[in-house]
């Protein structure tokens, strides 16, 4: 399966009509830990602790790119993988850190949604990526990607 097949199937616990996207649902569904962290160099981290598992976020971040790491750690929690834990930047290149944002943008962003926001949007193209950014509460970078992934003009 693609990343953003793994975020579909989450669709089922949360409401992708009303955004933006409830994570504490799906951490609460998933019985996942959250925790704010003060850390440095680090976007997030997951410990896949077989008694509950942990996703500890920078709180140093804004909240748009606090959702987005908890949102990527999510992906590499519901993703196959053998590894127990992530320690993650989530500019890294990596394969496994490509997978876990590709799933982060379709969590939060989800394409039915995204489509719908910027036809919603279609007369005010000055303002339009600041309000569906606000809407979905992420960046505007990370909603550029995502526009521009998706194929849709500015």
């Amino acid at each position: 399966m693609r990343p953003v097949d793994y975020a579909r199937k989450l669709y089922s616990y949360i409401d992708i009509e009303n955004p933006p996207i409830d994570l504490k649902s799906i951490l609460k569904e998933l019985n996942i830990e959250l925790k704010g962290l003060n850390l440095v160099f680090v976007d997030a981290v997951l410990i896949k602790d077989e008694t509950i598992p942990l996703i500890g976020y920078n709180i140093n971040k804004p909240i748009e790119r606090q959702r987005f790491s908890i949102a990527h750690e999510i992906g590499h929690f519901i993703m196959p993988d053998s590894r127990q834990y992530y320690v993650c930047n989530i500019d890294s290149n990596s394969p496994d850190e490509k997978d876990a944002s590709s799933f982060a943008e379709e969590l939060l962003m989800p394409k039915p949604i995204v489509v719908k926001l910027w036809k919603e949007y279609e007369k005010n193209k000055e303002y339009r990526l600041d309000h569906i950014a606000k809407t979905l509460l992420v960046s505007k970078t990370a909603l550029r990607v995502r526009v521009r992934r998706l194929g849709l003009r500015r």
